[in-house]
């Protein structure tokens, strides 16, 4: 706006000099055509010629009245000269604000270029910004992949220790019906005392049978044993994934205080942008600025989503520790359920000491109970591969799915990052369209700025040139006045001498303020008169007719003398005086 006022400034300045220059010229043009106006007042014809002569020095009034009547018009052009300069230091002023008016344009063009870089580096910081967040996300499906693979693994431990929950209930149940028909043997044993040392050796094959089945739990115990130490070594390996994890979590709040402390100082690169916008008004900026605060918002919802995906993470890994607390708390009590079972073995150890003797008579029963047993292991064994082969299905389809999934997450991504181009390629093009045009309005506007200048100097040649004409003609004026005062002073001596001379001053100085009628006739006078019609009324006059004519009154006073021709010396300084006037006035354009 300032740049704008600035040049309707200069227009109007321009305009009003235009217009004072064209009535100047008007007016100029008016008098030279006009015709010499009569140098004499009305009436003086009629007047007696005692009234206009000197009765002491015999020189006419109406000469006096000549000369007071030239003075006044040579300082109306002296005025004349003075606007005639106000124009010329107004021209300068122009000048000087156009300089600093095309200084200005090239500050805004230099601005212009200063915020297309920032732009640019703003842009940069932004595709590093989303490619650090595109590794993090990465990085945080890699941790989701691993959470879900210790989650399948914990899954798969649950599955082994309910089995094994359910083999030790199986074998509970076992021992707690062999207490039963060791109760049952007991009171046959009562009723059959003779029958234990045929049926001792057998007995003793049939312990060491079940010692050797305690020996194969035993090692079982031990198996699962080393399998609860190897689900430690887990838990322990995922408590230090969880505690990467928290790393990266902190990791990604630093990052998001970087993000912050960019977007501050993208509020103050805005706050720039602002005020350079209050200076030149555009609206491609603030376009600009729009678009930024989109892509700001856009990245404080993609700050608040994966905020809210990692407390999600966080509270499954709560989770996590509270299944691996829930698991270790299992293990415990299975433990003391095996220590348990061991000091249940130790007394039916006791006991079978004990029975020994009545375990020879129960043989047909046993037979029939390993027939049992051989009956259930291989129901067992037959659900047992039932179960693997299951899992096995289970397994592979798993593994499917997770392949389906990796190739449609691949797709999605690929999707997503073909898209993203595309929008970038559009946001640079839009934002080169938008710099071309603006350099072509600046470029127009530069050289609507150079025409008015050409323009502005053209005028100003032409306001100079008629300035030195006029000068020239001033010089000539002033030339023929000081002939004509040349003239007059010859006149004086030849007529009067040294005396009336003396007296005609005095009496001068008394007869400085005229009649009214005078006055009223010189005001008259001044806006008729132009500077040639004085100079060939002044000729004309004081070469007037001779003494008998009635119509003149300074004939009747002075004789008819013949007008004496300038010598060559004169001729000579005039021109040389306006050769001078001529340099003085070229090298002022010169310096304009």
């Amino acid at each position: 706006m300032r740049l704008f006022a600035q040049i309707m400034k200069t227009r109007t300045g321009v305009e009003d000099q235009q217009c004072h220059h064209s009535r100047l010229m008007a007016g100029m043009s008016h008098q030279s055509t006009q015709d010499p106006p009569r140098l004499f007042p009305k009436g003086t014809h009629i007047m007696d010629p005692e009234e206009t002569v000197c009765r002491y020095c015999g020189v006419s009034y109406l000469i006096h009245h000549e000369f007071k009547m030239m003075e006044e018009k040579m300082k109306a052009m002296e005025l004349e000269m003075e606007l005639y300069r106000a124009s010329v230091e107004n021209e300068r002023r122009l000048q000087g604000d156009i300089q600093t008016l095309h200084s200005l344009l090239e500050q805004s063009r230099a601005q212009d270029e200063q915020q297309t870089e920032s732009i640019k580096f703003l842009s940069t910081q932004l595709s590093e910004k989303e490619s650090e967040l595109r590794t993090v996300t990465s990085a945080m499906d890699s941790f989701q992949s691993k959470l879900n693979e210790a989650e399948c693994q914990s899954q798969l431990l649950r599955r082994k220790c309910t089995l094994q929950n359910a083999v030790l209930k199986n074998t509970m149940s076992f021992l707690q019906l062999t207490k039963k028909e060791l109760l049952t043997t007991r009171s046959t044993v009562a009723c059959f005392p003779k029958l234990w040392r045929e049926f001792a050796k057998e007995v003793t094959d049939r312990s060491k049978d079940a010692m050797a089945e305690l020996t194969s739990l035993e090692r079982a115990v031990g198996i699962s044993q080393s399998e609860v130490v190897r689900l430690r070594e887990q838990v322990n390996d995922l408590q230090s994934v969880s505690a990467a994890a928290e790393l990266k979590s902190q990791q990604v709040q630093d990052l998001v205080q970087r993000e912050s402390e960019l977007q501050n100082r993208c509020h103050e690169m805005q706050k720039q942008i602002l005020v350079f916008n209050c200076s030149a008004k555009s609206t491609e900026t603030e376009q600009y600025l729009s678009r930024l605060k989109q892509s700001e918002i856009e990245q404080k919802e993609t700050e608040s989503r994966f905020c809210k995906k990692l407390r999600e993470k966080d509270e499954a890994w709560l989770a996590c520790q509270q299944k691996c607390r829930l698991l270790q708390e299992q293990l415990t009590e299975q433990t003391r359920k095996h220590e348990e079972l061991s000091k249940r073995n130790g007394l039916s150890e006791n006991e079978n000491e004990t029975l020994l003797d009545a375990l020879k008579r129960a043989e047909e029963e046993i037979d029939t109970l390993r027939k049992e047993r051989e009956l259930t292991k291989l129901s067992h064994q037959n659900t047992i591969v039932q179960l693997r082969e299951s899992f096995r299905q289970k397994m592979l389809e798993g593994h499917n799915l997770r392949t389906k999934f990796d190739e449609e997450l691949e797709e999605e991504r690929k999707h997503h990052f073909i898209e993203m181009q595309k929008a970038e390629l559009k946001v640079r093009e839009d934002a080169n369209t938008e710099l071309v045009i603006q350099r072509e309005k600046f470029q127009e506007l530069i050289q609507k700025y150079q025409k008015e200048h050409e323009e502005l100097k053209s005028k100003n040649t032409l306001l100079q040139e008629t300035v030195r004409r006029e000068c020239e003609e001033r010089y000539e004026l002033t030339e023929a006045l000081s002939q004509a005062r040349e003239q007059l002073l010859e006149l004086k001596k030849r007529s009067g001498g040294l005396q009336l001379s003396q007296r005609s001053s005095s009496q001068s100085v008394r007869i400085e303020s005229p009649s009214p009628s005078a006055s009223q006739g010189h005001k008259s006078m001044n806006t008729q008169r132009s500077g040639l019609a004085v100079k060939h009324g002044l000729l004309t006059r004081l070469a007037g007719s001779p003494d008998g004519q009635p119509g003149s009154s300074s004939t009747s006073a002075l004789p008819a003398i013949p007008l004496p021709r300038p010598s060559k010396d004169r001729l000579f300084s005039i021109s040389e005086s306006k050769h001078r006037i001529a340099a003085v006035v070229r090298s002022r354009e010169n310096k304009m």
